[in-house]
């Protein structure tokens, strides 16, 4: 046992001492390579670099306050659109008022709708030359009876008046009126735009002769209120010529004779 200790320490002995000559013999023949080689040479380059500013003074101050070191006529943005667009145009411009609402009006009201209220006639009889003794029967006799009705577009009654007095004359010179006629059928303007009519007619007891120099309808509208009147003239009626139509329509203002 303790030969073989001895031996085998023996022997690690001998490859140590032989290691370290290898190991020498490598780090000499390594030594002779290096001294061999020509040293590298390197050229120092050296780059010009312009004087710089210190970091901490770049941006030291916000870009409005740079602005405004730049330009004195500039005002601190803070102070921009402080007031209203409104108060800064009437400051600009001092001679701007506000501006008033405007109002429209109310569409003005469509006379054609206006409805019919009352109708009246007016009658004047005529007269001989002054100074002469009439013998032209110009008057109407006590005992004539007559009648007018006003009609529309389409033929309709609207209004009428009946004279059926055995003593009621009309003088020479006399105007009647204005005699109230009935309403025997509601209607509008409208209803007489294109072509409306009154008719007349007389019913003498015997002969009678009948002047007319004048002969005025009046009618009355509501809503809206409206007064329309239409005038004839110069017309006879007899025994032999009983009726007579007068015809009007509308021009777009009044009512007007056709």
């Amino acid at each position: 046992m303790k030969a073989n200790l001895l031996f085998l320490t023996f022997a690690l002995l001998l490859a140590n001492n032989s290691f370290s000559q290898v190991s020498y013999a490598l780090k000499k023949e390594l030594a002779k390579k290096k001294d061999s080689v020509p040293p590298v040479l390197y050229e120092k380059t050296v780059v010009t670099q312009a004087k710089l500013a210190p970091a901490a003074s770049v941006n030291a101050k916000p870009k409005t306050e740079t602005t405004v070191a730049q330009n004195p006529n500039l005002v601190n943005a803070s102070i921009v659109n402080t007031r209203p667009k409104t108060d800064i145009l009437l400051t600009k411009n001092p001679n701007l008022v506000p501006v008033k609402p405007v109002v429209v009006p109310p569409p003005a009201p469509n006379m054609l709708n206006a409805k019919l209220l009352d109708a009246f006639v007016t009658v004047g009889t005529g007269y001989a030359a002054v100074g002469l003794i009439s013998h032209s029967g110009y008057n109407k006799d006590p005992d004539t009876h007559w009648s007018c009705g006003t009609f529309d577009q389409n033929g309709r009654p609207v209004s009428s008046f009946h004279d059926d007095s055995d003593n009621d004359e009309y003088p020479e010179g006399s105007v009647n009126g204005p005699l109230q006629m009935h309403i025997d059928n509601s209607a509008v303007l409208g209803d007489f735009a294109t072509n409306g009519h009154i008719h007349i007619n007389i019913a003498p007891n015997g002969n009678d002769t009948w002047q007319i120099s004048s002969f005025t309808l009046a009618l009355d509208f509501q809503n809206p209120s409206l007064s329309q009147k239409l005038s004839w003239s110069n017309i006879t009626l007899s025994q032999d010529k009983r009726d007579i139509d007068l015809y009007f329509l509308w021009d777009g203002k009044n009512l007007v004779t056709r």
